[in-house]
């Protein structure tokens, strides 16, 4: 009974030996595999960092070496010491306008004051039905509304002043009229600097005052001091 008692015990210390080294090696394994995962991890990272810092450093030393040349716009022609530029849309719609005896800035087309609000006849994005321009000079209609039903419409002339569009004559077309085309035109080289012809719907006499239902065809003679006049037919 006592052999089989210290035989029972041996083995009970066997397996439990065995397991203690079984748990022991797995914990030893788990530990020694994310430390070395971790490792792994930290020389990627290293790795990536070094190479932007590498890529970084060759960018600076290629930009010191071959710098980015400064490009110098092609000078247009000057009046005096100011470049005039063509009057593309950005100018238009920025320009100094006099519309009647009122003189202002236009903030991308629309210029505000109290109840007062003027603005292009057909917003520049549209076909531009109701302006033109060559380059130089503009031919633009703009419309004025003080807060009621009543839409005063303008022809402007503008031209490229100090790189800006600046307007240098206006006249009245009416009130609610309904404007189809502008058309600019260089005059006779002489007194007349530009012809504007303006195609329009205007007021019969038994007209209302809401729906004008004549067409007709305006001319106007911007001068070499910058009147502008109607031209009738006879003259």
């Amino acid at each position: 009974m006592k052999e089989r008692l210290k035989k029972i015990d041996w083995r009970i210390i066997a397996i439990t030996v065995g397991i203690a080294l079984v748990t022991a090696g797995a914990i030893g394994f788990g530990v020694w595999y994310y430390m070395d995962q971790q490792n792994q991890k930290l020389a990627d990272d290293n790795d990536k960092q070094v190479e932007l810092l590498q890529k970084r450093i060759t960018k600076l030393e290629k930009s010191t070496v071959n710098p980015t040349p400064t490009l110098t716009p092609t000078p247009t022609p000057t009046t005096g010491n100011v470049v005039e530029r063509d009057l593309n849309e950005a100018l238009i719609a920025n320009g100094t306008y006099t519309v009647g005896d009122k003189t202002f800035k236009m903030i991308n087309g629309v210029y505000t004051e109290g109840t007062d609000k003027y603005e292009f006849e057909t917003p520049l994005s549209s076909s531009r039905s109701s302006l033109l321009t060559d380059g130089k000079t503009v031919a633009a209609v703009i419309k004025k509304n003080t807060g009621g039903t009543g839409f005063f419409k303008y022809l402007v002339i503008l031209e490229s002043q100090g790189g800006e569009a600046k307007s240098v004559a206006n006249i009245s077309l009416g009130d609610r009229v309904q404007i189809k085309s502008v058309d600019l035109k260089t005059g006779d080289g002489g007194s007349i600097k530009k012809v504007v012809t303006v195609s329009m719907v205007d007021f019969g006499k038994d007209d209302p005052s809401c729906c004008p239902t004549v067409n007709t065809t305006k001319t106007f003679n911007l001068s070499s001091n910058n009147q502008i006049t109607q031209f009738y037919e006879g003259e």
